[in-house]
Protein backbone atom coordinates (compact mmCIF):
# COMPACT_ATOMS: atom_id res chain seq x y z
CA UNK A 1 0.00 0.00 0.00
CA UNK A 2 1.90 3.33 -1.06
CA UNK A 3 1.23 6.51 1.64
CA UNK A 4 0.55 9.98 0.39
CA UNK A 5 1.97 12.22 2.55
CA UNK A 6 0.47 15.58 2.50
CA UNK A 7 2.02 18.82 3.77
CA UNK A 8 -0.44 21.94 5.09
CA UNK A 9 0.91 25.52 4.49
CA UNK A 10 -0.34 28.21 7.06
CA UNK A 11 -0.73 31.65 5.21
CA UNK A 12 -1.20 34.17 7.72
CA UNK A 13 -1.05 37.98 7.21
CA UNK A 14 1.42 40.10 8.18
CA UNK A 15 0.77 43.61 7.54
CA UNK A 16 -1.55 45.98 5.79
CA UNK A 17 -0.79 48.83 3.78
CA UNK A 18 -3.08 51.45 2.97
CA UNK A 19 -1.96 54.35 0.67
CA UNK A 20 -3.92 57.47 0.64
CA UNK A 21 -3.56 60.24 -1.32
CA UNK A 22 -3.01 63.53 0.36
CA UNK A 23 -5.01 65.53 -2.36
CA UNK A 24 -8.01 63.31 -2.60
CA UNK A 25 -8.31 61.55 0.90
CA UNK A 26 -8.82 58.45 -1.28
CA UNK A 27 -6.56 55.23 -2.68
CA UNK A 28 -4.40 56.74 -5.50
CA UNK A 29 -6.28 55.14 -8.90
CA UNK A 30 -2.20 54.65 -10.00
CA UNK A 31 -1.60 51.38 -11.62
CA UNK A 32 2.35 52.54 -11.68
CA UNK A 33 2.17 52.71 -7.58
CA UNK A 34 4.80 50.19 -6.08
CA UNK A 35 4.29 48.84 -2.71
CA UNK A 36 7.07 46.86 -1.17
CA UNK A 37 9.47 46.05 1.88
CA UNK A 38 13.23 46.78 1.57
CA UNK A 39 13.90 42.95 3.92
CA UNK A 40 11.53 41.13 1.46
CA UNK A 41 11.22 39.83 -1.97
CA UNK A 42 7.67 38.85 -1.63
CA UNK A 43 5.19 40.91 -3.24
CA UNK A 44 1.85 42.01 -1.55
CA UNK A 45 -1.69 41.18 -2.63
CA UNK A 46 -3.59 44.01 -3.93
CA UNK A 47 -7.11 43.94 -2.21
CA UNK A 48 -10.38 45.18 -3.28
CA UNK A 49 -10.14 48.28 -1.01
CA UNK A 50 -6.93 49.44 -2.41
CA UNK A 51 -4.97 48.41 0.49
CA UNK A 52 -1.93 46.11 -0.04
CA UNK A 53 -1.30 42.87 2.10
CA UNK A 54 1.82 41.41 2.67
CA UNK A 55 1.82 37.88 3.83
CA UNK A 56 4.24 35.74 5.64
CA UNK A 57 6.64 38.31 6.37
CA UNK A 58 9.56 36.47 9.12
CA UNK A 59 10.73 40.40 10.20
CA UNK A 60 8.74 42.26 12.96
CA UNK A 61 11.00 45.60 11.67
CA UNK A 62 10.95 46.29 8.37
CA UNK A 63 11.39 49.09 6.15
CA UNK A 64 8.27 50.14 4.12
CA UNK A 65 8.98 51.34 0.75
CA UNK A 66 6.33 53.65 -1.71
CA UNK A 67 7.37 54.50 -5.11
CA UNK A 68 5.10 56.38 -7.81
CA UNK A 69 6.14 58.27 -10.99
CA UNK A 70 3.17 60.79 -9.42
CA UNK A 71 3.86 61.03 -5.79
CA UNK A 72 7.38 62.18 -3.53
CA UNK A 73 8.58 58.42 -2.25
CA UNK A 74 7.88 56.86 1.29
CA UNK A 75 10.00 55.12 2.95
CA UNK A 76 9.40 54.26 6.47
CA UNK A 77 10.78 51.80 9.02
CA UNK A 78 8.35 49.88 10.90
CA UNK A 79 8.27 47.79 14.50
CA UNK A 80 5.66 45.43 13.54
CA UNK A 81 5.03 44.76 17.40
CA UNK A 82 4.02 48.89 18.56
CA UNK A 83 1.00 48.11 16.34
CA UNK A 84 -2.18 46.77 17.94
CA UNK A 85 -3.23 42.96 17.25
CA UNK A 86 -3.88 41.00 14.79
CA UNK A 87 -3.16 42.64 12.37
CA UNK A 88 -0.46 46.06 12.00
CA UNK A 89 -2.24 47.97 9.42
CA UNK A 90 -0.06 51.31 8.41
CA UNK A 91 -1.94 54.43 6.49
CA UNK A 92 0.21 56.15 4.20
CA UNK A 93 0.04 59.98 3.23
CA UNK A 94 1.22 60.28 -0.46
CA UNK A 95 2.79 63.51 -1.32
CA UNK A 96 1.69 64.36 -5.06
CA UNK A 97 4.83 65.93 -7.12
CA UNK A 98 4.88 67.65 -10.03
CA UNK A 99 4.07 64.82 -12.52
CA UNK A 100 0.86 64.33 -10.55
CA UNK A 101 -2.17 65.28 -12.87
CA UNK A 102 -4.50 67.76 -11.40
CA UNK A 103 -7.71 65.69 -9.66
CA UNK A 104 -10.80 67.35 -10.80
CA UNK A 105 -11.80 70.82 -9.22
CA UNK A 106 -8.29 70.57 -7.35
CA UNK A 107 -6.98 73.05 -4.31
CA UNK A 108 -3.54 73.96 -4.03
CA UNK A 109 -0.11 75.66 -5.17
CA UNK A 110 2.85 74.55 -7.16
CA UNK A 111 6.08 76.47 -6.97
CA UNK A 112 10.25 75.95 -6.90
CA UNK A 113 12.24 76.20 -3.98
CA UNK A 114 15.63 77.57 -5.31
CA UNK A 115 18.88 78.57 -4.27
CA UNK A 116 20.51 82.30 -4.53
CA UNK A 117 21.74 80.90 -8.32
CA UNK A 118 18.03 79.55 -9.49
CA UNK A 119 19.36 76.06 -9.15
CA UNK A 120 16.26 73.54 -7.36
CA UNK A 121 17.08 72.57 -3.98
CA UNK A 122 15.78 68.76 -3.46
CA UNK A 123 14.59 67.75 0.17
CA UNK A 124 12.91 71.52 1.93
CA UNK A 125 10.68 71.21 4.36
CA UNK A 126 7.17 72.72 3.27
CA UNK A 127 4.13 73.37 4.90
CA UNK A 128 0.77 75.78 5.47
CA UNK A 129 -1.46 76.55 7.69
CA UNK A 130 -4.92 77.67 6.09
CA UNK A 131 -6.96 80.13 8.15
CA UNK A 132 -10.23 80.97 7.72
CA UNK A 133 -14.15 80.62 8.67
CA UNK A 134 -15.34 77.51 7.77
CA UNK A 135 -11.82 75.49 8.19
CA UNK A 136 -12.70 72.62 10.85
CA UNK A 137 -11.33 73.63 13.87
CA UNK A 138 -10.31 77.43 12.66
CA UNK A 139 -7.17 75.73 11.09
CA UNK A 140 -5.94 73.39 9.04
CA UNK A 141 -2.34 71.94 8.18
CA UNK A 142 -0.83 70.24 5.09
CA UNK A 143 3.12 69.48 5.17
CA UNK A 144 5.29 68.14 1.87
CA UNK A 145 8.67 68.50 0.93
CA UNK A 146 10.55 69.50 -2.66
CA UNK A 147 11.18 66.93 -5.24
CA UNK A 148 14.86 66.24 -6.96
CA UNK A 149 14.29 69.50 -8.97
CA UNK A 150 12.61 72.12 -6.04
CA UNK A 151 9.40 71.51 -7.16
CA UNK A 152 6.37 72.09 -4.43
CA UNK A 153 2.65 70.71 -5.36
CA UNK A 154 1.12 71.25 -2.05
CA UNK A 155 -2.08 70.03 -2.34
CA UNK A 156 -5.28 71.30 -0.51
CA UNK A 157 -8.17 69.04 0.44
CA UNK A 158 -11.54 69.67 0.82
CA UNK A 159 -14.34 72.49 0.47
CA UNK A 160 -12.34 75.09 1.24
CA UNK A 161 -14.38 78.52 2.45
CA UNK A 162 -14.21 81.85 -0.04
CA UNK A 163 -11.97 83.80 2.21
CA UNK A 164 -9.07 81.63 2.77
CA UNK A 165 -5.51 81.98 3.91
CA UNK A 166 -2.69 80.02 3.36
CA UNK A 167 0.41 80.63 5.81
CA UNK A 168 3.37 78.96 4.36
CA UNK A 169 6.55 78.13 5.70
CA UNK A 170 9.56 76.41 3.87
CA UNK A 171 12.73 75.91 5.55
CA UNK A 172 16.02 74.03 4.19
CA UNK A 173 19.51 74.09 5.52
CA UNK A 174 18.62 76.42 8.77
CA UNK A 175 17.13 78.72 6.56
CA UNK A 176 13.18 79.63 6.83
CA UNK A 177 11.08 81.90 5.01
CA UNK A 178 7.27 82.12 5.83
CA UNK A 179 4.69 84.00 4.03
CA UNK A 180 0.90 84.01 3.11
CA UNK A 181 -0.90 83.31 0.20
CA UNK A 182 -4.38 83.51 -0.53
CA UNK A 183 -6.01 80.87 -1.47
CA UNK A 184 -8.62 79.98 -4.62
CA UNK A 185 -10.77 77.57 -4.15
CA UNK A 186 -10.67 74.91 -7.02
CA UNK A 187 -7.66 76.20 -8.21
CA UNK A 188 -4.09 75.45 -8.56
CA UNK A 189 -2.24 78.42 -8.01
CA UNK A 190 1.79 78.39 -9.58
CA UNK A 191 4.09 80.84 -7.33
CA UNK A 192 6.83 82.42 -8.03
CA UNK A 193 9.91 80.60 -7.22
CA UNK A 194 10.55 80.65 -3.42
CA UNK A 195 14.25 81.49 -3.40
CA UNK A 196 16.36 80.37 0.14
CA UNK A 197 19.60 82.59 0.31
CA UNK A 198 22.32 80.53 2.23
CA UNK A 199 24.64 82.22 4.52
Amino acid sequence: MTSVASRTFITRCSLVVRPISLWTGRPPADSALTVRLQQSARQPIRTSDGSYAFLDIPDRRCTLMVHSPHYLPVEMPLDLDQFEPPVPIVDVELRPNRLHPLPPAASGFRFRVVDQGGAGLKGADVSAKLVGKGISGGEAIVSTWSDEDGSVVLPLRGQLPANCTAEVEVAFGGKRIQASWKVEPYSVIRMPDVQLVQS
